[in-house]
Order: C-alpha cells, then structure tokens, then sequence
C-alpha cells in the first residue's frame, strides 16, 4: 500500500500552502504525527510533522518550515468539522502549541480510544498489529534517532511516514469497536464514542511549561542513587545541579546532555585532587557520559567552585523550631447560689437608678479637654 498512496516530502512553504489547500478540500479526517528532538534542545524542539490523509501521506520538514506551519495548518487543525487523529498525543498537542502556537479542535486520540475499550496494550505498535496487521520492528531504532538531520536517511524518512499512514483505518477500527461496545451496553465503552471525543479533547489541552529549576532535586537523585554524601559534598552537590542547569539553559542544550546526574554524582564524592582540577573534572564527567565539550569549557570555573565548597567552613544546623506552647486550660464554671445572685442585683438597682435620674447629655462622647474647659462641643457659629 505505500508504494501505491503518494507520498511528498515537503520542506517548501509553496508545497505547504498546497499540501494544506487539498486536505482542507478534501474534508475527511487527517492522520498527524509530530517527531521531536530534545537531547540537544533545552525545551525540545518539533522536527517532523506527519500528515496523512485517505489520498496522501506527507512529512513537513518543521525546521525549514517552522516560521510558518502555524499559518498553513493552523486552521486545519482548528477545523471543527476535520477529525485530526493522532495517537497518544499528549505531547504532540504541547509541542504544537509549543512551537507553533497551534491548537487542535477535534482531536480524536485512539490512544484514548483504546482505554476506553480496554484494550490489553496502548501502544500503537499494539493497533498496527492487532488491525492492521503491520509490524513496525524499526521502531525501538528510531525513537531515540536524531530526527534533526537533514537530508533524512531513507529508513528514518519510511519510519516517520510509517506512522500516520496506517492510522486513519485504526480510527476506523476503533470508533466502529467503541460504539459496538456502547451498544451491548460493555463497560467501560458505555459511554460511547462521545467518551473518546471527550476525553481526545482534554488531551488536546496540554500545553508546554517550560522547566522551573527545583533547588532540591539534587537531594532526591543522591537518595535514589543511593550516594552518602556529607553536608558539604551534599552543598557541592547543589552547587553541581544548578550550574548544570544555567549552563543547558543558556547553550540550549539538555540537562541530561550537558551532565548525567551519575557525573553530578561522582564529581561531588570525588577526592578534592580531582574535583579541584580542571583536568580531572573534565574527564570524570566525559567517563560518565557528559559533553566533552560543554565540560571542558567550564572544567576550570567547576573546579574553582568546589574548591570554595570544599574549603568553607562547615555550617552550622538550624536549630530546632521552638514547641508551641502548652494549650491554656480552660476556667472552671462555677455555680453561684440564687441568695447570693439576688443580693447582687439588689445592691446594683440604687445605682442603676441614680444613672437613669440624671439628665443625658446631646453628645455621648466628649473628651478630657472638653470637660476641663467647660467647652460644649460645638465650635463657633455651628449652633442653630
């Protein structure tokens, strides 16, 4: 079937505008795929978007093209009346958010639609075989190729194509299987296919945050890794996590390709001969998986900074917080006899009486000046 249903490489805004022309004319459901790249990119970065429709399968260079992706299928995939399917697109709709300021309208995810089936696998390799009967045994070399490489490679280019052309007859599939499941009344399909629409829709909400540094997250990868660090190895430790992140910040490159958290974690429990030498910085990190490049940059300004570390005087422990106080117990109610209680009010009505005989003042406040004066209250001219 591939070498039957025409294919187009497209890297052009021309043939973009044209390719977007005819699946808006054409009215059916678009198959879409997006392959991403983020080892060498800070946020990640979209390189590939495939499109499939029942006449066509097309690959968008999204590097070429991507100051204007958003202006072409953009409003294809803000159509309403276009189902855009996708599988698993949790990520897909952040990315074209991300990179393209694109939304999808009527997002149908068979990935979504394969829960509420309750299928015993989600994965699209899963749907390919199980309706299909297509097998995709590159798939584990390509998920982790570098899809920035231009021109693409035949087999990474098949791969790309591979994963859309296929997926408008799973719709197919799946929407038939989920209201058939709606029908008998078979959970958890009873809901019906509205269930998937819904759920496809919460999906298509994602959105790209970019990372916030965690000033603890160092504590948490020496607890996973099981390392016993002291406090001042674990304060190097800190010292190592936040360069490594303003250092991928600002080179746009990963965390993970700048410095493996396993280098983080053998430069901080490294003898001070080594963590303090430039040379011996950069080659701990590059055994253990770091750019050579980056690492040599900063070896020396990383091995200045563990030396302060490691040359500081140990900090002192934060006392311990004070106890709240004990609660306050609460004063005893005590009964008082009825004697007692009239023989009160009975002192009180003379009092209470001569207050109520004296003749009440207009005004209720005044103050000390006031009395001492002999001042009324009211100021020149206000009297009537």
């Amino acid at each position: 079937p591939d070498a039957e249903t025409p294919f187009a490489f497209i890297d052009t805004e021309l043939a973009l505008a044209a390719a977007a022309g005819r699946l808006r004319a054409a009215g059916g459901a678009v198959a879409v795929d997006l392959e991403a790249h983020s080892t060498r990119s800070f946020q990640g970065i979209t390189c590939l978007i495939q499109l499939s429709s029942r006449e066509e399968d097309l690959v968008v260079d999204a590097l070429a093209l991507r100051g204007c992706v958003g202006r072409h299928l953009g409003p294809l995939f803000a159509d309403p009346t276009v189902p855009i399917v996708m599988h698993g697109a949790d990520h897909d709709a952040a990315w074209l958010h991300r990179d393209f300021n694109v939304r999808l309208v009527g997002l149908y995810d068979t990935g979504q639609a394969a829960r509420v089936l309750g299928l015993p696998s989600l994965s699209l390799s899963y749907l390919l075989a199980s309706y299909a009967g297509v097998g995709s045994p590159q798939k584990k070399a390509y998920q982790l190729a570098d899809w920035r490489l231009r021109p693409l490679p035949p087999g990474m280019l098949a791969y790309a194509r591979s994963d859309t052309h296929s997926l408008l007859y799973i719709y197919d599939q799946l929407r038939a299987a989920v209201a058939a499941a709606a029908a008998a009344g078979v959970p958890p399909a009873a809901a019906g296919s509205g269930d998937v629409w819904a759920r496809s829709a919460a999906v298509a909400l994602h959105t790209h945050a970019k990372p916030v540094f965690d000033p603890t997250a160092h504590r948490v990868a020496a607890a996973r890794a099981g390392a016993r660090l002291d406090a001042r190895r674990t304060r190097l430790l800190g010292e190592l996590w936040s360069w490594r992140d303003a250092t991928a910040r600002a080179e746009d490159e990963s965390t993970v390709y700048v410095a493996p958290d396993g280098a983080l974690l053998a430069l901080a429990a490294a003898p001070p001969r080594v963590v303090t030498d430039a040379e011996g910085v950069a080659a701990l990190v590059a055994r253990r998986g770091g750019a050579p490049a980056v690492v040599r940059r900063h070896a020396a300004a990383l091995a200045a900074l563990a030396a302060d570390v490691l040359a500081a005087p140990e900090r002192s422990p934060p006392p311990p917080p004070r106890p709240p106080p004990p609660p306050t117990a609460p004063l005893p109610l005590v009964a008082v006899p009825a004697a007692a209680a009239a023989a009160a009010a009975a002192a009180a009505a003379p009092a209470a009486s001569a207050a109520a005989a004296r003749p009440r003042s207009s005004h209720m406040f005044f103050s000390p000046s006031d009395e001492e004066s002999g001042s009324d209250g009211e100021s020149d001219g206000s009297a009537e």
